[in-house]
């Protein structure tokens, strides 16, 4: 699942995932998988920076959330 404050562009390969069994690993922490930017289709974003679910957040100028509450 996508983290509340990660950026509406940002996809990984853990998000089609099913989670795993029990045990075998911590549901909260992303699986060490591949991220991209749905904007370049690369893992890098529009800025030049790389993409992932820790840094695809507000501090970014290409950042969109995931639902726009004011728009």
């Amino acid at each position: 699942m996508k983290p509340p404050e990660a950026c509406y562009y940002l996809e990984n390969k853990s998000y089609f995932l099913n989670p795993p069994a029990e045990g075998f690993e911590d549901p909260d922490e992303p699986l060490n998988t591949g991220s991209w930017c749905l904007r370049t289709h690369e893992a890098v974003g529009p800025d030049g920076s790389g993409v992932c679910p820790e840094t695809c957040t507000a501090t970014r100028p290409c950042y969109r959330p995931e639902v726009d509450l004011e728009g």
